[in-house]
C-alpha cells in the first residue's frame, strides 16, 4: 500500500477527521483536546518519517498540522521545535528574531547566534541545515557525476557560482573550461549577467563563435550552442552544469541534443565532471545518458512550503481540498467565474493558462471586470514606451492600465523581459497571466496561483508550477511573512480556457502523495526502458520512432565511410534530421543538388539558392511543415524582406509589415502564416475543427488592432524560425561552400564589420547595436581581456538620459 493510502485510511477515525477538517477550514472552532490530539498526531507522523525517510508524505502532514496550528493561534513553539529538528533554520531565525516564543532555555538564547554564524551564506541568506551541508559536500566532491535535487528557491544557481569560485581558488582560472547549460535563450542572458557580476578572472562566452582557442572560459550556453562548439573544435568541457536537468527525460529534440552533448563531452574526456541540478528528479541515475559506476547524489526532499489547495467548480462552489485525506470541504458559493476571481485575488496573482491564444483571451476578459488604474505615472510611462517601441494598438497597453501583464513564448523577448521586470517592480501590476514560459529560472513575486488549464501539467510540472508561488526569498524578506509558507492554490474548473471534459480536479488529486516516479521518455538515456503509453498502436509507433532516433545517434557518433555518410552525419549534427526524413534516397538527391550548384556556381540570392538546393524536388522528404512553407514563392519573398529589415527597430518592422500585408490583401494574397498557437485556418482559408493545418489567419478579416497584435506575434515566430531553422541551413551552406563567409555573416549576424560581429556574438541584438551607432556611442564601448563588454562614463551618462524601455534593453547587455 502506498504511503498516502495509509493516511487516507485515517478517514475512518471520526475524531481525527473532524479535528483536521476544523484545522483546515475553520481553526478558530478547534477545542483544546482537539488541538492536543492533532499536535500529538503530528509527532507520531514525524516518528514514522524518521524511521523510514521514504514516507515523505507523513512528514508533510506533520509539518502542515504544526505550521497551520502555529499561524492560526500565534503559538509558535511547535513550529520552532519542528524547524530546529528539520533544520529549517530560516524559520527558526524568524521566530527568534521576532520574539515569537519565550526563550526559556539557554539553547533558545544562543540558537539564533549559532544559526547566524554557521548558516548565513555570503549573500546574508540563512540556509537550511541540509542546504548548507550539501552545498559544501558538492563543492568538495571528487566524483565525476553529481546530482543536486532540491525544491525551488533552495539556491541551485548560487551553488553553481560557489562551485566555480572554489575551483578557481584551487586550480586557477586559466586551464578549466566550464559550461553552464540552460534550457532557454531568455534564461541564457539572465544567467550570463549573474556570472558577470561575480567578476571571475576568466573569459565568459555566450556564443560558440566567441571561442578563440582559449584554454579556460565560462560558457553560458543552450545545448545547441554547446554542441556546435564541440563539433567545430577538438575540445571538451572540464565541468558541465546542467540546469533544470529533468528536461533531459523528455521525448523531444532538445532533450536528445542534451544527452548527445553529455555523451560527446565524456567520450572526449572520461574525467570531465557533470553536475545536474533539478527540483524534480526521483532517481538521479536516470539523468545519465550512459551507464556509469558512480553518481554522487544529494537530495533535499523536505520543503518549507505546504500549499493549501482549493477547487472552484463550474456551479460556483468553492471547496478546500485536504490532500492527506483526499477530501473536499465546502467553503463558499459565487455567482460566476469572475465573481469568484475578483473576490479571491490579492496583491500579486498568477493565472496559469496553457496556450498563448487563451492567455490573451483570458487577459482581455479579465480586464473587462477591472477598473482602470488612475493617475499612475509609472504605468503611463510603460504604456508610452510600448506605444513608441511596438505600436499604439498593442494589446498589452490597455491591459496594463488594468494592472494586467500577460506573457507567453510568442511575445518578442525584449517586450517579455521588460514586462517581467515591471511586474516584479510595481505593486499596481497585480495580475500575471502566463503559461510554462515562467516555470524555469524566473524569480517573480507570485503570492496566489489560479490554475485554469490542465494541459501540459503532469505531476512534476504541477509541483514545479506550485513551487513558483511564494518563493523563499519573498517569504524571508524584510517582512518575514511566515504565512506565505502556506501558499494558496486554486484549481478553477471552466470550459473557456481548459479543454472540454478535461477535469482540473484530477490534476489536483495528483498531489495526494509527495512521491513521484521519473518518466524517462528520452530513448537515448541509459535507463530508458521503452515507450510509456498504454495504447498498443501508439506504442508501436513510438518504438519505430525510438529506432530511428537511435540510428541517428549512431550516425552522429560514427566515422563516415563515404560521402553520403559524411553528408548525413553533418545533417544530423545540425539537427536537420528534424526537418527531413533522412533516407538514403534523400541524402543522394541532396548531394546531387549540391554538386549541381557547385558545378554551375550560380550567384543568385541566398534564399533562392536555399530553395533550389534544399526544397525544390525534395518536398516529399520534408517532415517540418513550417520549413515546407518555403516552397511557396510568397513565403520566400516575405523572408527576403525579413532579412532586409532585421536591423530595424520593432516598431518600424510592425509599421512596414502592416503596409506589406495591406498590399498583399489587395493583390489577393490574404492568408498570413502565424503558426499553430494563433492559426485559424489553412492556406486556402479552410478551418479544420481538429486544428490540423490551422496555421494561417485571414488578414482581410482583421481590423487594425488585431493585425498589429498578430504581427507582434509573427515577429517572434519568424525570429525563432530564422534563428533555430534557417541559420542551421546557412551553417550547412557555409561548410559546403554554398555561400561565402561574407554572405553568412550578413544573413546570420546582419554585418561584416569585425567589431560589430564581436558585439553581436556577445549577445547584442543588431537593432540595439544600430541605435548605439546612430547615437554615436560605439566609440564608448570596448571588449576587455576577459571578453566582456566594457563601457566608459560617457556611455553610462548616455544610458541615464534614455527612456525607461531603451535603457532597460541596453543595461541587459552593457552594464
Amino acid at each position: 500500500m502506498k504511503e498516502n493510502q495509509y493516511l487516507i485510511h485515517l478517514k475512518d477515525n471520526r475524531f481525527y477527521t473532524n479535528a483536521l477538517r476544523k484545522l483546515v477550514v475553520e481553526p478558530e472552532k478547534l477545542i483544546n483536546n482537539e488541538k492536543t490530539f492533532l499536535l500529538s498526531s503530528a509527532i507520531l507522523f514525524m516518528k514514522v518519517f524518521m524511521k523510514d525517510k521514504r514516507c515523505k508524505t507523513f512528514f508533510d502532514l506533520a509539518y502542515y498540522i504544526i505550521l497551520k496550528y502555529s499561524l492560526s493561534f500565534n503559538d509558535f513553539q511547535p513550529l520552532y521545535d519542528i524547524s530546529i529538528n528539520a533544520g529549517f533554520f530560516p524559520i527558526t531565525h524568524v521566530i527568534l528574531e521576532n520574539d515569537l516564543i519565550e526563550k526559556n532555555h539557554i539553547f533558545d538564547i544562543i540558537a539564533d547566534s549559532l544559526i547566524n554564524y554557521k548558516f548565513t551564506n555570503q549573500d546574508d541568506i540563512i540556509e537550511t541545515f541540509e542546504q548548507k551541508l550539501f552545498s559544501k559536500e558538492i563543492i568538495n566532491s571528487l566524483e565525476n557525476n553529481i546530482a543536486y535535487v532540491a525544491p525551488t528557491s533552495f539556491g541551485k544557481s548560487k551553488l553553481i557560482i560557489s562551485h566555480i569560485h572554489s575551483n578557481i581558488e584551487k586550480f586557477g582560472a586559466k586551464n578549466i573550461k566550464y559550461g553552464i547549460i540552460v534550457p532557454s535563450k531568455s534564461l541564457l542572458q539572465q544567467t550570463a549577467n549573474d556570472i558577470k557580476k561575480e567578476r571571475f578572472p576568466i573569459k565568459i562566452i555566450t556564443h560558440d563563435e566567441m571561442y578563440d582557442n582559449d584554454t579556460g572560459f565560462i560558457a553560458v550556453f543552450t545545448q545547441e550552442r554547446a554542441l556546435r562548439l564541440l563539433e567545430r573544435n577538438s575540445i571538451f568541457f572540464d565541468i558541465l552544469y546542467i540546469d533544470e536537468a529533468h528536461n533531459i527525460f523528455e521525448r523531444d529534440s532538445r532533450a536528445i541534443l542534451l544527452s548527445r552533448l553529455l555523451k560527446l563531452n565524456r567520450r572526449r574526456n572520461q574525467n570531465s565532471k557533470f553536475l545536474f541540478f533539478s527540483p524534480l528528479v526521483s532517481n538521479p541515475n536516470n539523468l545519465l545518458p550512459e551507464s556509469t559506476s558512480k553518481l554522487f547524489e544529494r537530495h533535499i526532499p523536505l520543503n518549507m512550503k505546504e500549499s493549501e489547495l482549493y477547487i472552484y467548480q463550474k456551479t460556483g462552489e468553492l471547496e478546500k481540498y485536504n490532500r492527506f485525506l483526499d477530501t473536499k470541504y465546502p467553503i463558499n458559493k459565487y455567482n460566476s467565474l469572475f465573481d469568484f476571481l475578483l473576490n479571491t485575488v490579492i496583491e500579486k496573482n498568477f493565472f496559469y493558462v496553457a496556450t498563448p491564444k487563451k492567455i490573451q483571451d483570458f487577459s482581455y476578459e479579465l480586464s473587462k471586470h477591472l477598473p482602470d488604474i488612475h493617475d499612475n505615472g509609472e504605468i503611463k510611462k510603460i504604456c508610452d514606451n510600448l506605444s513608441k517601441y511596438v505600436h499604439s494598438d498593442f494589446l498589452c497597453i490597455p491591459l496594463l492600465k488594468k494592472g494586467i501583464v500577460f506573457l507567453h513564448g510568442k511575445i518578442p523577448d525584449p517586450i517579455k523581459d521588460y514586462l517581467e521586470t515591471k511586474f516584479k517592480e510595481l505593486s499596481e501590476l497585480k495580475f500575471l497571466v502566463a503559461n510554462t514560459v515562467i516555470l524555469e529560472g524566473i524569480n517573480l513575486p507570485i503570492f496566489r496561483l489560479f490554475i485554469l488549464s490542465s494541459m501540459n501539467l503532469d505531476k512534476k510540472a504541477l509541483i514545479n508550477l506550485l513551487g513558483r508561488v511564494n518563493r523563499l526569498n519573498f517569504v524571508f524578506s524584510n517582512k518575514n511573512n511566515l504565512a506565505k509558507l502556506l501558499p494558496q492554490i486554486f484549481f478553477v474548473e471552466n470550459d473557456e480556457y481548459n479543454r472540454k471534459n478535461w477535469k482540473l480536479e484530477s490534476k489536483m488529486k495528483l498531489l495526494t502523495s509527495s512521491i513521484f516516479d521519473d518518466e524517462v521518455k528520452n530513448p537515448t538515456l541509459a535507463n530508458y526502458t521503452g515507450p510509456i503509453c498504454s495504447n498498443a498502436k501508439e506504442r508501436i509507433k513510438q518504438t519505430f520512432e525510438d529506432n530511428k532516433t537511435k540510428k541517428l545517434e549512431e550516425t552522429f557518433f560514427s566515422t563516415p565511410d563515404n560521402e553520403n555518410d559524411k553528408l548525413k552525419k553533418q545533417l544530423v549534427s545540425l539537427n536537420l534530421s528534424s526537418v527531413y526524413d533522412m533516407s538514403e534516397r534523400f541524402c543522394q538527391t541532396l548531394k546531387e543538388h549540391i554538386q549541381s550548384f557547385l558545378l554551375n556556381n550560380e550567384k543568385n540570392n541566398v534564399l533562392d539558392r536555399l530553395f533550389s538546393i534544399f526544397i525544390k524536388d525534395l518536398e516529399q522528404f520534408i517532415i517540418d511543415d513550417e520549413f515546407k512553407r518555403l516552397q511557396k514563392s510568397e513565403a520566400l519573398s516575405y523572408y527576403k524582406l525579413y532579412f532586409e529589415r532585421r536591423k530595424f527597430p520593432l516598431s518600424e518592422k510592425i509599421a512596414l509589415d502592416l503596409s506589406y500585408w495591406k498590399t498583399q490583401v489587395e493583390k489577393g494574397n490574404r492568408y498570413m502564416y502565424i503558426g499553430k498557437s494563433f492559426g485559424e485556418c489553412n492556406y486556402n482559408g479552410e478551418y479544420n475543427p481538429k486544428g490540423k493545418g490551422n496555421v494561417y489567419i485571414d488578414c482581410k478579416r482583421k481590423n487594425k488592432m488585431q493585425m498589429v497584435n498578430s504581427l507582434v506575434i509573427k515577429q517572434k515566430i519568424e525570429e525563432d524560425f530564422a534563428n533555430f531553422t534557417l541559420n542551421k541551413f546557412f551553417e550547412f551552406m557555409l561548410d559546403q561552400n554554398l555561400m561565402s563567409q561574407d554572405e553568412y555573416n550578413e544573413y546570420v549576424y546582419g554585418t561584416n564589420d569585425v567589431f560589430k560581429l564581436k558585439l553581436i556574438k556577445l549577445g547584442i541584438p543588431i537593432s540595439i547595436l544600430e541605435k548605439i551607432i546612430l547615437d554615436k556611442q560605439l566609440s564608448n564601448v570596448s571588449i576587455n581581456i576577459y571578453n566582456n563588454i566594457a563601457v566608459n562614463s560617457d556611455f553610462l551618462d548616455y544610458i541615464n538620459k534614455q527612456d525607461d524601455f531603451y535603457a532597460f534593453q541596453v543595461k541587459k547587455y552593457f552594464c
